[in-house]
């Protein structure tokens, strides 16, 4: 990968890189036990957008455990695909406007499995919020 792009990046993810990034992903909606409308909505838009055969789905919606998020995290070992993986974490995490105890439990544990520092998650973080609030300030826009 010698040009890794954000905006990009799932072409850069192998089809068992693609499942994992969505277990994971699917296990942060899950870890607050209480699935909006709108993390719902992501999830099938991320699936779709990763292109991933339907017969995989069920795979890909499981509850895992603490250690076996952690396993599957360990297999993403590319620094780059790590952040991406983080951003859509955080993305998802924030979706819904709440950002819970659990999910920050989760998104710590994650970046942890990554030796991501503390400064780095605080920055991606606030990557995230800044992106979330420019499409905000878009919509906004283009509604007038």
């Amino acid at each position: 990968m010698n040009q890794f792009e954000m905006s990009n990046y799932i072409t850069f993810l192998s089809q068992e890189e693609k499942i994992i990034f969505l277990q994971l992903i699917f296990n942060l909606i899950c870890s607050d036990k209480n699935i909006t409308t709108e993390e719902r909505e992501f999830m099938q838009q991320l699936i779709r957008s990763y292109n991933i055969p339907t017969s995989l789905y069920g795979d890909i919606m499981l509850i895992r455990s603490k250690e076996e998020i952690q396993n599957l995290a360990k297999q993403i070992s590319m620094p780059e695909k790590q952040i991406a993986l983080l951003i859509e974490l955080f993305m998802v995490a924030h979706i819904d406007n709440q950002l819970a105890d659990s999910e920050l439990d989760y998104l710590i544990n994650i970046a942890e499995t990554f030796n991501i520092s503390e400064y780095k998650i605080e920055a991606i973080n606030r990557y995230c919020l800044n992106k979330i609030n420019n499409q905000l300030e878009l919509n906004e826009l283009m509604a007038n």
